[in-house]
């Protein structure tokens, strides 16, 4: 694929034709780059499986300050996902993802290791609108999904230090937008989510979780290699539970990311992408601060 600032020596027909298709790769190349179980334009169906490691750099406390992970505190996280993506008609599509959670922790003399299969998501994608097929109009997609229960919640049975829990406990409904535009080889992106969760009962105690409200936006740019790379930022915010009926005070959480994202196309069907994770000491509040690395393969059909 050339870059658009090549094609003044094209003729008319064929710089609409080139245009075109750099937006078009801007788009499925720069939004896997962010959402590796995408399917591109012309994808009907996928299957990947993603790595994932991380650990503990710090903390934010109930007042949104920062501090750094102390002396013999330890957090280590991985997560292997298996997900798999298929285009029910032409502006839809669904996903299945299935995680695998494994966390260590030690604090103190203290220490804790446990895992299992987390909480199984399924998810849908409605394009109302491609991006790139109007200069001034973006792109505009409904988002929806549920998460299920199927990891073990935080209990008696987890640990000392809670390792063994891979999953909230309740059920998880999700509905968003995403608004997309493609300029070229460049993709920016917009993604606005809320969550509402399920009430649950964990040892005689019932608990409903605050709904959660993400914001996520991304920058994409696809080289003439077909090679994507994409930078985003997303902020997450949760209100305070309930617990047996009272609102528990100062339990607010707050979670800014980081992340640099790369896709390298494997001949016509596979993909390899590579992305590096942050929490950054700044913006966040009652949540832990992470650094790590996240390693997927995609297998794509056409």
């Amino acid at each position: 694929m050339v870059d658009l600032r090549r094609t003044g020596r094209l003729i008319a027909l064929a710089l609409v034709a080139w245009s075109g298709r750099a937006r078009a790769q801007a788009c499925c190349a720069g939004s896997s780059a962010v959402t590796p179980g995408r399917l591109g334009l012309h994808d009907v169906a996928l299957v990947g499986v993603e790595a994932r490691a991380a650990t503990l750099v710090g903390s934010f406390d109930a007042s949104g300050a920062y501090r750094a992970r102390a002396p013999g505190t330890l957090e280590d996280d991985l997560e292997q996902d298996l997900f798999a993506s298929y285009r029910v008609f032409r502006h839809a599509q669904v996903a299945l993802l299935v995680p695998f959670v494994e966390t260590a922790r030690r604090a103190g003399n203290a220490s804790d290791a446990g895992g299992g299969i987390g909480d199984v998501n399924l998810s849908a994608r409605y394009d109302f609108f491609q991006a790139g097929r109007s200069r001034w109009l973006p792109g505009v997609a409904l988002l929806a999904g549920v998460t299920f229960p199927s990891g073990r919640p935080v209990g008696p049975d987890t640990g000392p230090l809670a390792a063994g829990a891979t999953g909230v406990g309740a059920f998880q409904l999700n509905g968003g937008l995403a608004l997309e535009q493609a300029w070229g080889p460049w993709l920016v992106s917009l993604y606005g989510l809320v969550a509402a969760r399920t009430p649950f009962e964990l040892a005689g105690v019932s608990e409903t979780l605050a709904p959660q409200v993400s914001a996520l936006a991304s920058v994409g740019y696809v080289t003439a290699r077909e090679i994507a790379v994409a930078l985003s930022a997303s902020v997450t915010y949760e209100g305070n539970p309930v617990v047996d009926g009272a609102t528990v005070p100062d339990t607010e959480k707050i979670t800014s990311s980081l992340a640099l994202g790369a896709v390298l196309p494997i001949g016509d069907h596979w993909r390899a992408q590579l992305a590096m994770t942050w929490n950054p000491p700044v913006l966040g509040q009652n949540a832990i601060a992470a650094a790590g690395f996240t390693w997927t393969l995609v297998r794509t059909w056409y």
